[in-house]
This record gives structure tokens, C-alpha cells and sequence, in this order.
């Protein structure tokens, strides 16, 4: 049997995991923790019942707590934003894509089967090779680059849950908005000391989303069925990357107009540098066409509520 209200949360440890553990447990979910390391976990995740250690390298007791449990959310993934080595790319695509596989391998011995995966994904699904104005929806083919490759790869894996009859809803997250965290917790400290500016040429993409719209959306898609698929997890209000700077600029009362080599952003950051330096016009299509509501559907409210609330 079922039970109806526990959710198992992989990769819970990062910025969205612990809003959404908590945004969970509030609404009456059951949630289960797996990480690497449970007592870390459990110090900066205190909202689970549950910590199970977890590793997607073997199989352990692990995968007695997906039997039964109403679905799986999995957010592995190393961060983007740190200074990319080659073995901190191995992790980048590892965390991610055998993270997933191993989950999806879980469930496949689960006598009672979850009923749904949410697994994370990103809209670097479509590739940063291409810079236009195209409005980039769920329907638009993998990029061929990297992420291109990445993507479609992680995105295979967490697909093959379907032919378990698992609802599985591959959220394809644009660069997540959160409080001295991910990409704003790199360029506040910049703007603060007044040389905040866009990634030339400032006319490439910004695709964007609030953490708490983020979570939000997770949650939507967990709770109804009729979501399936990729979901664009962006702002249906996209800024390219000189409008971005300055409403950041605006929002912190300093200076976001220089002009930034994106020479320089490659060195600070590596191959994490094309997620800012070559967007992509990324629209959440599915996520509105199933009704779901953007609490932070504009830049300006949602940089004065991260910064200035």
C-alpha cells in the first residue's frame, strides 16, 4: 500500500531542496531526505521524518524507502556556478545523469511504485551555441553543445520511469533568483562595490525565475496529474542581460551599467560562464497552459523582494 503522503527528496541539501522540504512539511507531506550524508542533511534540512544515505554510485537501504512512497523529487546536481576543473565537470554530469539513473533503477525493483518523478532538468536542454531572439518553448529540439548533450542525457534517464507507468516531469530550471544564493549570490557582493554591469553584448537573454516560483512549480507538478513532460521553469518575462543588470542596479540603489568582457566571466567561472554570457528566450509554455500562476512574474517586484524585503 501506498503511503499517500511521503515524498522522497533526493539532493535536498541545496537552495531549492530546503525551501521545498519546508513548503512540503507545511502542507502536510511526509518527506524523506536522501543525501550523501544524512546527519549534514538533517542539520540543514530540518523539515524531513526521514534521513536515508544515498549514493548513486551502488544500490543500498536506500531503495527500501522508495517502495511505497507517493513520489520521488530529485534535485542532484553539483552547482553551476564554481570554477570548473575537469574532474568538477565529471561531477557536474555525474551528480546528475547517474544520480538519476540510479533512482530511476530504485524504482524499478519497487514492488509498490512511486507514482510520479520530478526530476530536475534545465533549459540548457536547448543550448547556448544559438543566441536569437526565437522564443524557445518545450517543443524546441537539444541544443548540440555541452548542455545540449548533458540535458538530453539526464532527461533520458528520468524518462525511462515511464515505461513503469511513473509520471515522470522533467523541470527544465532557467537561472533560479534566490537571496545570496546561486548566480545573485555571485553578482550582489560585485554590484555592491559598484561594478555590477551585463555580460556583453547585453542583448543575449536572461532567463530567470524567483526560488519561491520555483518551488511552487514543483509542487504544482507534483499534485496534478496532468502535468507530464519538460516544463519550462522560467519567467514569462524575459529580460536580456543589460535590462537584468540594471534592474539589479536599481534594485540595490548602485551602479549596473559597465560593459563586462565575457572573456573575464569564463575565467572567474569556467564553462558555467555560458548560462549567463549566452541565453536563450525560454518561455514557460507548459507550466501556463496547465494554469500555473507566477507569484514573480516580474523582475523588478522579484529582485526588491529578494533584496529590499
Amino acid at each position: 500500500m501506498y503511503q499517500n503522503r511521503k515524498v522522497v527528496v533526493a539532493g535536498a541539501t541545496g537552495s531549492i531542496g530546503n525551501k521545498l522540504c519546508k513548503l512540503l512539511k507545511e502542507s502536510g507531506y511526509e518527506v524523506t531526505v536522501f543525501s550523501r550524508n544524512p546527519e549534514n542533511a538533517r542539520l540543514k534540512v530540518p523539515y524531513a521524518s526521514r534521513y536515508v544515505e544515498f549514493s548513486y554510485e551502488k544500490p543500498g537501504e536506500w531503495v527500501k524507502d522508495l517502495d511505497g512512497s507517493m513520489g520521488v523529487i530529485n534535485l542532484s546536481g553539483a552547482p553551476v556556478f564554481k570554477r570548473w576543473t575537469k574532474k568538477y565537470v565529471r561531477e557536474i554530469i555525474d551528480s546528475r545523469v547517474q544520480s538519476t539513473r540510479a533512482l530511476v533503477d530504485g524504482i524499478r525493483s519497487a514492488k509498490n511504485r512511486p507514482r510520479f518523478l520530478i526530476n530536475a532538468s534545465a533549459s540548457g536542454y536547448y543550448g547556448y551555441e544559438i543566441s536569437d531572439d526565437n522564443v524557445v518553448t518545450e517543443a524546441t529540439p537539444p541544443g548540440n553543445d555541452f548542455w545540449g548533450k548533458l540535458v538530453s542525457d539526464w532527461e533520458a534517464e528520468a524518462k525511462k520511469a515511464e515505461e513503469m507507468k511513473v509520471r515522470v516531469v522533467m523541470i527544465r530550471t532557467s537561472v533560479i533568483l534566490s537571496r545570496g544564493e546561486g548566480a545573485l549570490g555571485k553578482l550582489e557582493p560585485v554590484f555592491r562595490r559598484n561594478l555590477g554591469g551585463y555580460v556583453k553584448p547585453g542583448t543575449q537573454w536572461f532567463p530567470w525565475i524567483h526560488v519561491a516560483d520555483e518551488i511552487s512549480l514543483i509542487k504544482f507538478a507534483m499534485e496534478n496529474d496532468f502535468v507530464k513532460g519538460p516544463v519550462n521553469a522560467s519567467s514569462p518575462n524575459i529580460p536580456d542581460m543589460k535590462q537584468f543588470a540594471s534592474e539589479l542596479g536599481r534594485a540595490m540603489k548602485k551602479r549596473g551599467n559597465m560593459a563586462i568582457s565575457p572573456l573575464l566571466i569564463r575565467i572567474l567561472i569556467g564553462k558555467g560562464s555560458s548560462v549567463i554570457s549566452r541565453g536563450r528566450k525560454v518561455y514557460p509554455k507548459a507550466a501556463l497552459d496547465n494554469g500555473f500562476r507566477f507569484r514573480f512574474p516580474d523582475l523588478g517586484t522579484a529582485l526588491d523582494d529578494l533584496i529590499n524585503r
